[in-house]
């Protein structure tokens, strides 16, 4: 779901919720890093097993849109994803951005 400030405008920014799910296979997560004051290095690793259901998320979203033409426009924005169920295996959160080069109907 977004809503999008000054639709009718060439430049539109938008703010957006919505539910995620994702499944994934078995994967390991391996974390390394050196401690500042011992320059110790250490490492931890972390096996997440395959799920039989999904891992559900909110998604957090807000971006712009660059309208072209009239039906052509290019998208842009940043996200941020967190688990609903904390006692699912995976990565609890995280963020990204994305692009997009749309074309409406």
């Amino acid at each position: 779901m977004r809503y999008w400030l000054l639709s009718t405008h060439k430049l539109s920014p938008y703010l957006g919720l919505g539910y995620a799910a994702q499944w994934h296979p078995e994967f390991e997560l391996k974390l390394e890093y050196v401690h500042e004051f011992t320059d110790e290095e250490e490492e931890l690793s972390i096996e997440v097993p395959a799920l039989s259901r999904p891992v559900s998320l909110f998604d957090f979203n807000a971006g712009l849109r660059y309208r072209f033409f009239r039906r052509l426009s290019l998208q842009t924005g940043a996200f941020y994803q967190f688990k609903i169920d904390t006692e699912q295996p995976g990565i609890p959160r995280f963020w990204g951005l994305k692009s997009s080069v749309m074309y409406e109907f």
